[in-house]
């Protein structure tokens, strides 16, 4: 795989020409704090990747994030820069291996997946990096094509699929029995999409992606000794970095239909492993409208988490539908 854009944002000369004006003419995110009603265990300071680099030091490291505050203007708009000239350069390359293809005659024959690991704050939601649950950071581009699937060209999916739908889908494009995982002592998650590019079954509403991410609130006298510094506010400082699983403090469980992105917040039992007690926090955010684009008729994709729903009684059906829904995909005890 491709490891642009990730983190340095180091790509030749041509790549950022591909953008006139440089940093003072790259947007800023439509949105550069938190979400409204946001829940603070939600934010997350990313300091243990940040801090080795001197132009975010530059323009006050990482302790300058905050729920409502980010780096200054020019900073922003420096780092978005980086990121699309990395993106640019990413993308070059990736014409160059499907010319490989077709040079070698194998274009007809071979289906290509193209897919990212994670989603990347750009200072949307005053967040950068990935280590959220937020829409920016869990979603990911999938773009898949099959040449002896001409039908499925150009057609778009709204339902919600995951990443490890991946192995089965490949398996099911090339005609790869993989039955005998039925038998193994943990079962092949996910789904092969392939059935659904060729329009043999469509998805429904029990379609949902599902996330996770853990905090280690306390700051960095927890990362150093897990004692918490009970001072700090519930955002700040809760990197999990090289922390054992059985330290974390908290975890959020994150689940996507169509329409809805739900999360709730747990205590973490770290003798077992799993979630502790009632949801602590919980958030709702309504992508009605929502394309998947960045030009969208309704706005970007990045621009429908900016209030949080959860707490406002008109959406109470929905919240307790969709935490049930969460405790169940999840194995939390309601």
């Amino acid at each position: 795989g491709s490891r642009k854009p990730h983190l340095q944002w180091r790509a030749p000369a041509w790549s950022f020409d591909a953008y006139p004006g440089g940093p003072n003419a790259t947007a800023l995110a439509n949105r550069t704090t938190a979400p409204d009603g946001a829940v603070d265990l939600a934010f997350h300071m990313p300091v243990a990747e940040l801090s080795a680099f001197a132009d975010v030091a530059a323009c006050g490291g990482p302790l300058v994030m905050a729920p409502n505050t980010n780096y200054p203007e020019h900073c922003q708009r420096s780092f978005r820069y980086g990121y699309y000239a990395a993106v640019t350069f990413m993308d070059e390359q990736l014409g160059i291996l499907l010319d490989a293809v077709e040079d070698k005659g194998l274009t007809a024959s071979t289906a290509v997946i193209f897919v990212g690991d994670h989603g990347w704050h750009l200072g949307d939601q005053a967040e950068w990096l990935k280590f959220t649950n937020y829409e920016n950071s869990v979603r990911v581009p999938l773009l898949i094509k099959v040449p002896w699937l001409p039908s499925v060209a150009g057609r778009i999916i709204d339902a919600p699929v995951e990443l490890v739908d991946l192995y089965p889908t490949f398996a099911g494009l090339l005609k790869v029995e993989i039955a005998y995982t039925k038998n193994e002592s943990a079962p092949l998650g996910g789904r092969d999409l392939s059935n659904v590019l060729s329009n043999k079954t469509a998805p429904d509403d029990s379609w949902v992606a599902r996330s996770q991410f853990p905090r280690c609130v306390g700051g960095e006298e927890y990362n150093a000794n897990f004692t918490r510094n009970a001072s700090y506010p519930m955002w700040y400082l809760t990197d999990c970095n090289d922390v054992n699983r059985t330290y974390f403090t908290h975890m959020g469980y994150s689940t996507r239909d169509e329409r809805w992105r739900f999360t709730a917040w747990y205590r973490w039992a770290g003798g077992s492993l799993q979630a502790s007690g009632p949801a602590v926090a919980v958030e709702l955010y309504d992508h009605a409208g929502d394309a998947g684009t960045c030009d969208g008729p309704n706005g970007s994709a990045f621009d429908f988490e900016t209030k949080n729903l959860a707490n406002e009684s008109a959406y109470a059906d929905v919240v307790l539908a969709q935490l049930g829904r969460l405790q169940t995909l999840f194995g939390i005890a309601g």
